[in-house]
């Protein structure tokens, strides 16, 4: 039996009896020697064994209730090393390879248990271990999704992204939030592309429109409406009639346009400046901003109406430091997309891989694209290495601060923050006594292990929690 596709979305997940479900699943994040071969998800059933080693090609076969992952890394050993999932516990075993196997660095010839995020090269393969809990709605994304630009291999933002998809198919507004670089203008192209509409996709930054010209720019203008204005233009909004409408930097817009703005989409239509009937127009609005311009964060420059009217549905894109498992295909699509500048393949030395897999990138996908960019122009034999990067790369240590941030509670689904809240309760009850407040929560005291584990708690540090 073969298994083909970037997640094999098994049935490898136990239910914690509190909604939630323990997954472990090993994920192939980026073959350094093929970066645009993309990642694979690999789901481990309770019982599971899961065999390493070089093949001609990738591929992942079930053979006597065993997998077997064969990877085209001619660094791997035929038969590198083993995965052994053991109830809730994930046991690496090298089965002699002549490279080693190293777990966050550090080269291992004993068995060692797993922790979720744990980081394995093989080879010149580095995979990344998932072992959490998560809501049962958190599944792998189908193939329809995958190359409509809604893809991920982590479970949690998979379940996301699947909600995004069936808004999509809708008329309601969506409302992007994210950092600068996070791929909002992405996401909102797979938002147009999903939704069927025949109209052309328009992005408008609204931060970069000229603030004389704003409402000229977006709602259009009849000729000798204004001094130099020679003739009729439709404006961005008509432009998108049919299609959709991308407004980036949402909260940049200007007072006396966001009024306008939110005529246009109570009524569905469009004024031109200096014309005196209003023009019907159809279209999709998608929007995006830094920051929420809801009701209690927004200052008193954005009108709170509208906000309503822009959040049918609001989706926060998680930043790339969060997206690890995500790191090889978003490589992939950057370089694909740079296919043409090169006359030869791309590869990286594992130094790199290990380098962009610690840091922050506080500038996110963009950032990653700019370094991508300079290194493979550097790189004159097509070999990308530590020396073609920049120093903010090529300065990390194995410190803990060169590791990417700690994610925050808001990052967990709500399901999961109010667990995590659950458990900070009961641990500040019974003093941070774990085996107490195991007892207290009736739960197995590893199982509180594993969430303080997935939550980021330390029971000593209770008052630092929030």
């Amino acid at each position: 039996m073969s298994f083909s596709g970037t997640d094999t979305s098994s049935t490898s997940e136990r239910d914690d009896g509190d909604g939630l479900h323990y997954q472990v699943a090993l994920v192939l994040v980026l073959e350094c020697q093929r970066p645009t071969a993309r990642g694979l998800r690999v789901p481990l059933d309770a019982g599971a064994q899961l065999r390493i080693g070089r093949g001609d090609a990738r591929e992942l076969s079930s053979r006597d209730a065993v997998l077997e992952l064969r990877v085209p890394d001619r660094k791997m050993s035929a038969q590198h090393a083993e995965f052994q999932r053991r109830g809730d516990q994930l046991v690496l075993l090298d089965v002699g390879s002549t490279n080693g196997t190293h777990v966050n660095r550090r080269r291992w010839s004993e068995p060692v248990t797993l922790q979720d995020g744990d980081v394995v090269q093989i080879g010149h393969t580095f995979f990344i271990v998932q072992a959490r809990a998560m809501p049962p709605s958190a599944r792998g994304l189908d193939a329809a999704l995958e190359t409509q630009g809604f893809a991920t291999l982590e479970p949690g933002l998979a379940a996301r992204f699947s909600r995004l998809a069936r808004i999509a198919q809708t008329p309601l507004p969506v409302l992007l939030l994210g950092g600068t670089g996070t791929g909002k203008e992405l996401l909102a192209r797979a938002v147009h592309q999903r939704s069927g509409r025949k109209g052309p996709f328009v992005a408008v930054n609204c931060g970069a429109l000229a603030p004389s010209l704003i409402e000229s720019q977006l709602f259009g203008h009849v000729r000798g409406a204004f001094s130099g204005a020679d003739r009729d233009q439709p404006g961005l909004v008509r432009t998108a009639h049919t299609g959709t409408l991308f407004l980036d930097e949402i909260g940049e817009l200007r007072g006396d346009a966001q009024a306008t703005l939110l005529r246009v989409l109570q009524e569905g239509e469009v004024l031109a400046v200096g014309a005196t009937q209003p023009v019907r127009v159809d279209l999709r609005l998608v929007s995006a901003t830094l920051k929420p311009v809801d009701a209690q964060d927004a200052d008193d420059n954005f009108r709170r109406d509208l906000y309503a009217r822009l959040a049918g549905f609001v989706f926060t894109l998680p930043p790339l430091a969060q997206r690890r498992e995500d790191l090889g295909n978003i490589i992939a699509t950057l370089l694909e997309r740079s296919a043409m500048r090169h006359t030869y393949a791309i590869s990286l030395r594992p130094a790199v891989a290990d380098l962009f897999l610690r840091y922050g990138w506080p500038l996110n996908i963009r950032e990653l694209e700019q370094v991508l960019a300079a290194a493979s122009a550097l790189a004159d034999d097509g070999i990308v290495r530590p020396e073609h990067l920049p120093d903010a790369l090529r300065q990390l240590t194995s410190n803990t601060d060169s590791s990417p941030p700690k994610s925050s509670p808001s990052d967990f689904p709500e399901p999961e923050r109010a667990l995590r809240a659950e458990v900070i309760r009961q641990l500040r009850e019974h003093g941070g006594n774990v085996t107490a407040t195991a007892r207290a929560m009736g739960k197995a005291r590893q199982q509180l292990q594993r969430w303080m584990r997935r939550f980021e708690i330390d029971p000593t540090r209770l008052e630092d929690l929030d």
